[in-house]
């Protein structure tokens, strides 16, 4: 086993044991190891520097940065594209490494771009802030069902909710036990304390929207606020590695998928890939927007938004938006550039 020959390493990730695939200029295999966590850094610090690749992943940043230490360049691919590439017929780990190998020598295929130790503190911010909003969504709906199942029906709505609930547990007519009150107290306080989280993880991203530029920049485009343009300018770690806006759109999943065959072109729905989170939130701010788009007919984006939401519908015209958003976001990242309808027509 000649190291030397080593131009390309495949590593398959996990949690203590990694295997590594590793090939020359050629293509061929030079060698295939398996390593321990502990044996993995000594093992490429004592290795000629070679490209890794890694398949994208939720440990994938801390490793990139720690090979990057040692002189390796670092790939990281989505494991959509390795995904082509894997042994259907005998799935094995050496396996999954060669795959994520030939991902990377194929010139076609793009690269993740790495992220840093803020980005990610910033996408950690967003991600538990997430959580603790779908947490709270689950347990009010937990509460209407209980007290449905006792004919009370509460109104749409956080705030009407959380005025009415304590009247209910305290009003001794609606027939509830002494321990279908105590749960709805309970939840009642659960839900508040959540409420509470949120609010301090909404502090952190109105800070870090104050103190980027680039942040405070995209806030420019309507229908971006703090949360939007904070995930923008962090989890869109190098808006370059994009050619084109329609190309990052794309790769958030704002575009439809195509079905072309014979000469004839057809799309289907948005393909839903990359960061479903970001998706998520660039939807809802297009959203918002639609709501007040038809008071607002002098401003060429709005107007194009609400001329689709009439025409066609709108969640249609809310994802159209919302694509609308990311590219204009894009190229204002790209060429640091304030927001202009120039961009938006």
């Amino acid at each position: 086993m000649n190291q030397n020959n080593v131009t390309t390493i495949g590593i398959d990730t996990a949690k203590n044991v990694f295997h590594l695939y590793a090939v020359d200029k050629h293509g061929k295999q030079v060698y295939q190891r398996k390593l321990g966590r502990s044996q993995l850094l000594e093992f490429l610090a004592n290795h000629p520097a070679s490209l890794i690749a890694i398949e994208s992943c939720s440990g994938s940043y801390h490793w990139a940065r720690e090979f990057k230490k040692l002189g390796h360049s670092v790939k990281i691919i989505s494991a959509r594209h390795v995904k082509k590439y894997a042994n259907t017929r005998n799935k094995n780990d050496f396996n999954d490494a060669k795959a994520i190998v030939k991902a990377a020598l194929d010139p076609d295929i793009p690269e993740v771009a790495h992220k840093s130790m803020v980005q990610q503190e910033i996408q950690a911010v967003h991600t538990i802030r997430d959580g603790l909003i779908r947490q709270r969504t689950a347990t009010i709906n937990r509460l209407r069902a209980l007290l449905t199942e006792f004919g009370i029906v509460l109104p749409v709505g956080r705030e009407k909710l959380m005025k009415l609930i304590p009247h209910i547990y305290e009003n001794a007519d609606n027939k509830l036990t002494d321990i279908v009150r105590q749960i709805v107290n309970e939840q009642y306080d659960v839900i508040k304390h959540i409420s509470q989280e949120i609010d301090k993880y909404d502090k952190r991203i109105k800070s870090y929207a104050k103190n980027s530029e680039n942040a405070k920049r995209l806030q420019q485009i309507p229908g971006v606020g703090p949360v939007i343009s904070t995930a923008l300018s962090y989890m869109i770690a190098d808006p370059k590695v994009y050619k084109n806006g329609r190309q990052c759109a794309a790769a958030l999943g704002l575009t439809p998928k195509e079905h072309s065959t014979g000469g004839k072109q057809r799309l289907g729905s948005i393909s839903g890939e990359g960061n479903a989170y970001l998706r998520k939130i660039l939807v809802q701010g297009a959203q918002a927007v639609l709501q007040r788009a038809g008071k607002r007919q002098n401003e060429p984006l709005l107007k194009w938004a609400y001329q689709l939401k009439i025409n066609k519908n709108n969640n249609l015209a809310a994802v159209a938006l919302a694509n609308k958003i990311t590219r204009i976001a894009w190229a204002m990242l790209v060429k640091q550039s304030d927001f202009s309808y120039k961009q938006a027509v």
